[in-house]
């Protein structure tokens, strides 16, 4: 065994040096930065898709209570839900209402026309997301 040899095992048993730990922690720190933002993105749009689900359902269950009486309903009960006024989305992160405000021409439409669900986010979500019984979605950037 020659004197190099000898110097380059030594080496290895030392374990790594504070250049090699740096790069490391620098390349972590550059992935972080770019994966992070994503991920925190999809988390919300996951989320929102939660809301979005729950406002569908409850506009199918008020295009079938309107097929039966001729009315739309702010009383949720009178479509199977179990409260009068809010239900909460499938995985919670929303609150939704039916409430008359819909405005078409410039006229607002009473309930019995038309009616507005309003999935009112928590403090984990991005906003409110609206739909009404016309077919109006917003903010459309949500949808």
């Amino acid at each position: 065994m020659n004197n190099g040899d000898a110097i380059l095992k030594s080496r290895k048993s030392m374990g790594f040096t504070m250049i090699e730990v740096l790069i490391v922690v620098v390349i972590v720190g550059i992935l972080a930065t770019v994966a992070i933002p994503s991920y925190m993105s999809n988390v919300q749009s996951t989320k929102r898709t939660d809301g979005r689900v729950a406002l569908m359902d409850i506009m199918q269950a008020q295009e079938r209570h309107f097929a039966e009486n001729l009315t739309y309903s702010a009383d949720l009960t009178d479509l199977g839900y179990g409260t009068s006024t809010s239900v909460s989305s499938h995985d919670g992160h929303y609150s939704i209402t039916a409430t008359a405000g819909c405005v078409a021409g410039g006229n607002a439409l009473t309930i019995a026309n038309c009616v507005l669900l309003t999935a009112t986010g928590d403090a984990s979500t991005d906003g409110d997301i609206t739909l009404d019984s016309l077919g109006n979605k917003l903010p459309a950037n949500r949808w």
